[in-house]
């Protein structure tokens, strides 16, 4: 059994979903370094012979495109557009590293649709004081503060944390990502 990829519009963005198997639906959700073949593909085929496993490229990552909006709860409404578009009536979430919080957002917004949520080396979103919150929504501030978090979290200092040999990463891992010529950099600085 192989999952074949499909590009479907949800929210007005185009996105590359992977599908395929039989059962209960399973929806993989993948780390922020990479996409969902580079996440999942060593383990689909085999949980494919017990679920209906769906794994999506979340927007702005892989073949997916970038969102107009680049939120959490943006992304749990494609997720839930995606299971409507798949005529899917819930799934069991599973979320590796970012996909966690993904899938923690989609399991608060739509229980209904939630049969379990499984995490992967992943946990909560620190909680915000609301004050913070309304300093960091002020449209001069938040497009700072985005860009900032976005620096720290895909910085050299991350990734050596993130993967402390790189020279053991799967080839795909370089392959089809906006990030790669930053993580070929990073990579060779760290294992040299």
């Amino acid at each position: 059994m192989n999952l074949r990829p499909e590009y479907i519009t949800l929210s007005g963005k185009r996105v590359r979903v992977w599908t395929g198997g039989t059962g209960p639906a399973l929806l993989l959700l993948h780390s922020a370094y990479g996409d969902a073949e580079l996440s999942w593909a060593s383990v689909w085929n085999d949980l494919g012979e017990n679920f209906t496993v769906i794994t999506p490229d979340l927007p702005g990552f892989g073949a997916s495109e970038m969102p107009s909006q680049p939120t959490l709860a943006a992304t749990a409404r494609m997720l839930k557009e995606l299971l409507d578009f798949l005529k899917v009536d819930g799934a069991i979430l599973v979320g590796n590293s970012f996909g966690v919080s993904v899938a923690l957002e989609f399991a608060s917004a739509f229980p209904e649709l939630t049969h379990h949520v499984v995490v992967v080396n992943g946990g909560y979103l620190p909680l915000l004081p609301a004050a913070m919150k309304k300093v960091i929504s002020l449209p001069f501030v938040e497009n700072r503060f985005r860009t900032l978090m976005r620096n720290f979290s895909y910085s050299d200092m991350a990734f050596s944390k993130a993967f402390p040999n790189p020279e053991k990463l799967p080839p795909i891992f370089f392959d089809g990502s906006d990030r790669t010529k930053r993580i070929r950099r990073a990579s060779s600085s760290i294992s040299s």
